[in-house]
């Protein structure tokens, strides 16, 4: 539980977090004591580069959802060679990874008392704070006239406490189909659930017109009971091991450095995350890692026809794709012998180590569908119609972008 203290705030924070890990059956831990030393965060999920046939060593990247938290919590396998110790894995086989994470929070004036109203109309005022007051204080509930009014108190009538508790599952298992291809995924089940958000009253129960008359929490529907649905699906992308380095293809989180560029929400407390849909290859030179990437940034309307189904939808055009290629070179621990060999030369040679990269980001759209016709990722329009361009081919127009960007970053940590 952590406290955290400002002027007219207060925020407490408690949680619970479940860790699930798989290691192979076969895998034997040698006995010894092991140093207690901090691991280093590393959540790049940037692949290594693997050596002709086969994945011999695994990378810490999104292949394993949690490698960074599940190594401080068991460090036994330091000092020694696990692939070596490790019996051959038979195939095809599943790895699990993931977490289940309650969290609690309470907050006590957290729009700091800076949210105001004007005096002719009586309404919020833009604040600072992303929190507004307690629905208490709205004009409604606390106007001269309002009977939820006349029946607090005064204390109560200042309504400062917001409390509520939230839960989320998220599951990441690696189907490894052979020891050169596995294919990786992310699902996260009710996400971010607030408890007690979804009662089943109303039109999901009519006999229970009522909240109060509720008994059963029906599952999140977006849109109708809940902002998104119980299952979100965050990755899935197929990984292969070629004599050129590591390929990957699908949707994947995308994270850089610190995290400020790019951010995969790969942390216990973390809500969000970037994740892209990209084509990436990773290989090794001369010890340095060199990463090529090509992401799907936007594809504009998609084409498909609601007579001929043609099996799949497709890009309409071109013309309005917004394309990005991306390169980054980094020289890092990315491998388990990687990271075996930096903790020994940090806490048994003591010798100071210098990990980098560059990553470098080039992006350009020459042309966007007008502002009528966004977003292009809407299947209906504002009217609740059909956006097909099968149905509506002549009423797409384009306007010139002409736009483009580079982003370059520099990445350094020395211990």
């Amino acid at each position: 539980m952590t406290l955290h203290l400002v002027p007219t705030h207060l925020a407490t924070y408690c949680g619970l977090a479940l860790l699930l890990a798989a290691t192979p059956a076969a895998a034997q831990t040698p006995p010894g004591p092991t140093p207690d030393v901090e691991e280093e965060e590393d959540t790049d999920p940037i692949p290594m580069d693997v050596p002709e046939p086969a994945f011999v060593e695994a990378p810490l990247d999104g292949a394993s959802l949690l490698d960074e938290l599940t190594e401080e919590m068991d460090t036994s396998n330091e000092g020694w060679d696990a692939a070596e110790e490790t019996a051959a894995p038979s195939y095809p086989h599943v790895e699990h990874h993931g977490y289940f994470r309650f969290r609690a929070d309470y907050f006590h004036d957290a729009h700091l008392g800076i949210v105001g109203r004007t005096a002719e109309q009586n309404t919020i005022t833009p604040s600072t704070t992303g929190i507004l007051p307690p629905l208490s204080n709205n004009k409604l509930n606390s106007g001269s006239s309002s009977v939820f009014e006349s029946q607090l108190s005064e204390e109560e009538r200042k309504g400062s406490e917001i409390a509520s508790a939230n839960i989320r599952f998220r599951y990441s298992p690696t189907l490894h189909v052979a020891d050169w291809l596995r294919i990786h995924s992310t699902l996260d089940i009710l996400d971010n659930l607030v408890l007690g958000s979804t009662p089943d009253y109303a039109s999901f129960r009519p006999d229970s017109p009522l909240v109060l008359f509720s008994s059963s929490q029906a599952p999140p529907i977006a849109g109708e009971n809940a902002p998104m649905n119980s299952i979100q699906v965050k990755e899935a992308y197929a990984e292969v091991a070629t004599a050129l380095g590591t390929f990957r293809a699908g949707r994947m989180a995308s994270h850089w450095g610190l995290g400020m560029l790019a951010n995969g929400g790969r942390d216990m407390d973390a809500d969000s995350g970037d994740y892209v849909d990209r084509v990436l290859l990773t290989t090794r030179l001369f010890g340095v890692y060199v990463a090529t990437m090509w992401d799907f940034v936007g594809e504009g309307i998609l084409a498909s026809h609601d007579e001929h189904h043609f099996g799949q939808p497709w890009d309409a055009d071109q013309a309005d794709d917004v394309t990005e290629a991306v390169f980054a070179l980094f020289q890092r621990p990315m491998t388990d012998g990687d990271r075996i060999e930096r903790r020994r030369a940090l806490y048994e040679r003591h010798e100071p180590v210098f990990d980098w990269g560059l990553y470098l980001v080039y992006r350009e759209q020459d042309y966007d569908l007008s502002a009528g016709h966004q977003p292009t990722y809407a299947p209906k329009d504002a009217n609740g119609n059909s956006t097909s361009v099968a149905t509506h081919y002549d009423e797409y127009d384009y306007i010139r972008r002409g736009g483009w960007g580079v982003i370059p970053d520099l990445w350094m940590r020395f211990q």
